[in-house]
């Protein structure tokens, strides 16, 4: 807790999944607090009204609207989250690219910023002003499919990780280094696929039918 009691809140762009009016919707949480958090969604959300939020490292969370203003939703936790949620939910966060980033020049390719692949695809969606619905349509995935991405829980397999960059104009450079480094992924990639590859001629499909899930 801050002084006085205040919980401290720690701003931040998350984008994850919550249970809103008994289904999945998607909600950009922009701070959050041990006993609440401020969220973004599209869904009619009234005062007083229940729904659950995927936090990382707490799951399913119990929360509750306090206020609403537009799109803006003021909520309170059924019960407060430990601070190890919160510094997870920073980590996750998404680097916000600044307002002039792919404004100015459209067109131009973009270099975006993240110590991880998905934050990387995570920023150079939000500059180019895209949803995450949008990215899905155009590369004709499922939307948890790009939120997988840009929460490192999947990577994009070599066909769909070119059509992402011709997508959204980045330099191709920028998602092959992780860390400042490309040589790891660079050869990771490649093993993939030539086992998809593989794969897919022992199984006689399209090697776009092979999914390979690597867990780090």
């Amino acid at each position: 807790m801050a002084k006085g009691g205040r919980a401290e809140r720690r701003e931040l762009l998350l984008e994850t999944f919550g249970e809103l009016d008994g289904g999945p919707a998607n909600v950009t949480v922009h701070n959050i607090s041990e006993t609440g958090l401020l969220i973004e969604t599209a869904e009619g959300l009234a005062v007083g009204e229940g729904f659950r939020i995927n936090l990382p490292e707490a799951g399913a969370v119990e929360a509750e609207v306090v206020w609403v203003s537009g799109t803006l939703h003021g909520c309170r936790f059924a019960e407060p989250v430990e601070r190890a949620v919160l510094s997870a939910a920073q980590l996750r966060s998404i680097v916000a690219p600044t307002a002039s980033s792919a404004s100015d020049h459209p067109d131009a390719p973009l270099t975006p910023e993240g110590t991880t692949l998905g934050q990387r695809i995570a920023y150079a969606r939000h500059a180019r002003h895209m949803s995450l619905s949008q990215v899905a349509a155009a590369l004709d995935v499922s939307r948890p499919t790009v939120w997988a991405w840009e929460h490192d829980r999947a990577r994009p397999a070599g066909p769909r990780m070119t059509a992402l960059v011709d997508l959204l104009k980045i330099e191709p450079e920028a998602l092959a280094r992780v860390g400042g480094k490309e040589g790891a992924f660079g050869d990771l990639t490649r093993l993939v696929d030539k086992s998809r590859q593989e794969i897919a001629i022992a199984g006689g499909f399209k090697p776009e039918r092979v999914r390979i899930l690597i867990e780090l």
